[in-house]
């Protein structure tokens, strides 16, 4: 399954975004601000909420920075959890 990713290195981080917008899912929201991250509330990043996303594509086709593509969901869960030593154990049954 397919779901979108923001490059925040692309993304204008626009107000009225049109990916935003556009998705039927409402899976693209502005990020919440935390203690590790601040930035002004005017041009806030936009986050993709995974669980949301269809992977439809609208947004990629809309974006007029051309900062949101499709990856596979599978692949990104497994090279996250490498990157942050999360290991999965089945309990066996005795």
């Amino acid at each position: 399954m397919t779901v979108a990713r923001i490059d925040p290195e692309k993304c204008d981080r626009s107000p009225a975004c049109p990916a935003a917008r556009m998705c039927p899912q409402n899976a693209i929201r502005p990020m919440l601000p935390s203690s590790n991250r601040k930035f002004s509330t005017f041009f806030t990043p936009y986050e993709v909420d995974e669980e949301a996303c269809t992977g439809c594509g609208k947004c990629v086709n809309i974006c007029p920075t051309k900062s949101i593509e499709l990856v596979e969901k599978s692949l990104e869960k497994s090279n996250l959890d490498k990157e942050e030593g999360v290991s999965y154990t089945i309990p066996r049954q005795v």
